[in-house]
């Protein structure tokens, strides 16, 4: 475009201006705007959000971006990753967002680990990252993050499932996840054959729950049934009915 139809566009609103010499179009996000006034990319915690997975209530509201170590460019106004392998600014498809790998890794390294836990098995649930980049991104973390990120899978059904999934295991609990009681699948079942069911922050069918808890019941299994409130903000109400 010329430089006449460039100032055009920017100044109808159908071209918006991100620094000298870059632009973009009107409808990215502020986070990508953010990444690309520092010649950087989201990522992290930030791209999980722009991926549309499920983050903690625990999560900062940052804007993380991955930076070159050698960028020219203030900072201050977001969370730099700084890297030295990373292009500033890439011509792709997608220029503002960071790699799959990545960004997980970046997460991995940045975030508490339980809030990395949750959104890594968010990204496996929802088909954002393969088990086989998962595993990628393992081989290169530190052997205590490898440790406890390591048993991230795909059968938690929510945050809050994952959330119990590493508090419990940090605690000694040993559990399955997702299995068959009678006709009912049940979110965690306990080495002492209690049932772990965690009931969402969104409605639940209270009846239908009820009438599943009585089934197992009749087979002998008790079921311990957790709120989403006592689950990320409760915890030690959590462990006293598991240990008591």
């Amino acid at each position: 475009m010329s430089r006449r139809e460039v100032t055009r566009r920017v100044s109808d609103g159908t071209l918006l201006k991100i620094r000298s010499g870059w632009y973009g179009r009107p409808d990215l996000t502020p986070d990508q705007i953010a990444a690309a006034r520092v010649g950087g990319r989201v990522t992290c915690l930030s791209w999980a959000r722009h991926r549309g997975l499920w983050i903690p209530p625990t999560a900062d509201r940052l804007v993380h971006v991955a930076v070159a170590t050698n960028t020219g460019l203030s900072t201050r106004a977001v969370l730099p990753h700084l890297v030295s392998d990373t292009p500033a600014l890439i011509r792709s498809t997608e220029r503002t967002l960071d790699g799959t790998t990545s960004a997980i890794r970046h997460l991995a390294l940045c975030q508490p680990a339980n809030i990395a836990y949750a959104i890594v098995e968010s990204a496996l649930r929802d088909g954002a990252l393969s088990p086989e980049e998962w595993r990628a991104v393992l081989a290169t973390l530190p052997a205590r993050l490898r440790l406890l990120l390591g048993p991230a899978a795909r059968l938690s059904g929510s945050g809050s499932e994952s959330e119990f999934a590493f508090r419990a295991r940090a605690i000694g609990v040993p559990f399955r996840q997702q299995v068959i009681i009678g006709t009912d699948r049940v979110d965690f079942l306990l080495a002492d054959g209690r049932i772990v069911e965690i009931d969402s922050r969104a409605f639940h069918d209270q009846l239908r729950d009820h009438r599943r808890d009585a089934r197992t019941r009749a087979l002998g299994r008790e079921t311990l049934r957790f709120s989403y409130d006592q689950v990320w903000f409760e915890w030690s109400s959590i462990v006293a009915a598991l240990l008591g």
